[in-house]
């Protein structure tokens, strides 16, 4: 299940999440848009997934985690092929706004929980190898921009369509129930660790922590989304090659991939504030360092310092 999840997850980050900055330019060029008006679409896809997290975290709560992901799959045909047929900015907000609930649906609200309910030691490892599923997808953009350069970015989003059905459809139903925590056998029930007492929403929504801890999860974010975004654009637009840029990507993926791993171990022993205040200045070093590179190799040590944070706040969910 764990495999699946990743996978459905990496499938999403690969075509969408960090494959949208492989055909932002291609958009841009035949339209004539400007990339205010193109960046804008990612933006209103964050506000929504935001707005949308506490209704799917309820939805996951009550129903079966494999529902969401199957609505999922079928949201993310529909938004592909949707993008495939844009002639319009509205229409391209409209499958935006299609793919972003996709991704809500099948985000780390909802495999994370099912990860938690699953895992009862260990947690924070899980966790760090889960999201390193879609960490990974950043290792086939180099491919996305192939396809969009001989096939052109319409027809790639029509196989993205096809896709998400034929890979990530049947994977949904390979989720199962998360194993109940009263069970009727004794030998069992000693045998596994009590799950402690969980708090109320209302005593977690007033706590102040919680709140601190979502702004730094806020702000990091769309820092994460801006460079994200606007990666490969902005480094063609110092002058190096696509080809060259997209295993740019690959770099800061594979930092993202360790970063993910080393910070899910490193959370089963350490304080999560300790490493969420050593991931800040990591990303803060990364992105100072991303601004005023111009060449390959300046960008190369840019990969290699940011990119850990990517997600790491998965893995201290519910701590407030």
């Amino acid at each position: 299940m764990v495999i699946a999840w990743a996978t459905i997850q990496f499938y999403f980050s690969v075509t969408f999440l960090n494959g949208f900055t492989a055909y932002f330019n291609p958009i841009i060029n035949e339209f004539g848009w400007s990339y205010l008006v193109v960046s804008l679409a990612s933006t209103f896809r964050g506000f929504q997934s935001g707005f949308m997290a506490p209704f799917v975290g309820y939805i996951v709560e009550r129903f079966h985690p494999q529902r969401t992901l199957l609505a999922s799959s079928i949201l993310g045909a529909a938004g592909f092929f949707l993008l495939s047929q844009i002639h319009s900015l509205v229409t391209f907000y409209i499958s935006f706004m299609v793919l972003g609930l996709c991704v809500t649906l099948s985000s780390s609200v909802v495999v994370n929980t099912a990860t938690t309910k699953w895992f009862k030691k260990r947690t924070s490892l899980a966790l760090g190898i889960l999201t390193a599923g879609a960490g990974m997808s950043g290792i086939l953009v180099p491919f996305v921009i192939w396809l969009v350069d001989i096939m052109g970015w319409r027809s790639v989003m029509e196989w993205f369509a096809a896709g998400s059905l034929v890979i990530c459809l049947p994977l949904c139903f390979i989720v199962k129930e998360p194993p109940k925590e009263n069970y009727n056998s004794s030998k069992q029930a000693a045998s596994l660790e009590l799950p402690e007492k969980s708090i109320p929403t209302k005593q977690i929504i007033l706590n102040r922590n919680f709140w601190v801890l979502s702004l730094v999860i806020l702000f990091s974010g769309a820092a994460y989304s801006a460079v994200s975004v606007h990666q490969i654009p902005y480094l063609v637009s110092t002058g190096m090659n696509r080809d060259v840029v997209g295993w740019m990507v690959v770099i800061y993926s594979l930092a993202g991939v360790l970063g993910r791993v080393f910070f899910g171990w490193l959370g089963d022993f350490v304080d999560g504030r300790y490493c969420f205040v050593l991931i800040s200045i990591m990303q803060a070093a990364g992105l100072i360092l991303f601004a005023y590179s111009i060449s390959w190799v300046q960008f190369f040590f840019k990969h290699n310092v940011d990119g850990y944070w990517n997600r790491r706040d998965n893995a201290d969910e519910g701590n407030p």
